[in-house]
């Protein structure tokens, strides 16, 4: 009745449009100061937090206001879903101090 392929998982290459957002969302937090925070996260999470980006702009315009970069990562560390372990964070940290 029900065929193999809909219980398997299978990771979905996401398209180049996908990859060139996510290049230039990957800018936005190196040219910031949560750049430590956002390296720290895993791939997924950072993933998910630039689709929960794109829904904070898009209902922003809806209702016709601004969307601001800084209003949304400071409720984004708040949330327990993209919290971050001090102890990870200085890892990331100290890392990024002796690559420079």
């Amino acid at each position: 009745m029900y065929n193999d392929i809909f219980w398997t998982k299978k990771k979905v290459e996401n398209p180049k449009k996908f990859q060139n957002e996510f290049a230039s969302f990957c800018k936005r937090f190196f040219e910031n100061q949560h750049e430590v925070w956002f390296l720290s996260l895993d791939e997924k999470k950072q993933w998910d937090l630039l689709f929960e980006w794109k829904k904070y702009k898009y209902f922003s315009k809806k209702k016709n206001s601004s969307p601001s970069f800084k209003k949304f990562v400071d409720k984004a560390k708040s949330r327990k879903k993209f919290s971050v372990s001090k102890q990870k964070l200085r890892e990331i940290t100290l890392n990024k101090i002796i690559d420079i």
